[in-house]
């Protein structure tokens, strides 16, 4: 219901609209800045997700997962652009991941990730064997085992006696869960294996110690 009048500084000559014009506020828009496509993301990291939005208000953060809503991140959260998130360490790993995210007060205010981002478990070794109780004669072979997810191709193997200083096994073994070991002559009921990737991390060894035994001792 608005009109424009012109008139003549005088006051003689005037005009106003014929007819009525509206004026409208600018439409609710909201758009997501990150993530938007490219990014990998660890279970149990901490993330910015961040939007731009005039709606004011809520909003409602929601991960899409091959075009399907998988969860809720934020069923109310402040307008403000940033929310931090904690990536839940129950998510699949896969890169079909999107965020959508709607303003709660004005809904057509909605927008998510362009492309897909990824959501991975994180690098790990698990030593499965020697892992504690196995009692093994010096001087015979048995296989260290282990399983690894996201590592190299390559791991260094070690083992203690003491639990305190560690002798190198293999510097650059290849990682493919299994290593034949010929154990050395030595006696002892403290020993541990250890595995880590090349660059030191990650890594892991036996949960408890395993015993290596000289045959006189048997």
């Amino acid at each position: 219901q608005c009109k424009i009048r012109i008139s003549d500084v005088g006051g003689v000559a005037t005009d106003a609209s014929d007819d009525w014009f509206s004026i409208h506020e600018p439409p609710k828009t909201l758009t997501v800045i990150a993530p938007n496509g490219g990014e990998q993301w660890e279970t149990g990291s901490t993330h910015d997700i961040s939007w731009q939005s005039n709606a004011g208000g809520d909003v409602k953060i929601e991960l899409v997962k091959s075009g399907a809503i998988e969860s809720i991140v934020a069923a109310n959260t402040q307008n403000d652009g940033r929310y931090t998130w904690t990536v839940a360490n129950t998510l699949d790993e896969t890169s079909t991941y999107r965020v959508q995210i709607t303003s709660v007060s004005y809904p057509e205010a909605t927008d998510y990730s362009d492309n897909f981002f990824s959501i991975l478990k994180p690098a790990s070794i698990t030593v499965t064997s020697p892992n504690g109780g196995e009692q093994w004669q010096a001087g015979s072979q048995h296989n260290i085992m282990w399983t690894h997810h996201r590592v190299g191709s390559q791991v260094k193997i070690e083992h203690t006696v003491n639990g305190q200083s560690w002798s190198v096994i293999a510097a650059n073994a290849p990682n493919g869960g299994v290593y034949v070991w010929t154990l050395p002559d030595i006696n002892s009921a403290t020993c541990k294996v250890r595995i880590t990737d090349s660059d030191g991390s990650p890594g892991d060894e036996s949960d408890a110690s395993f015993s290596i035994i000289k045959e006189e001792n048997k």
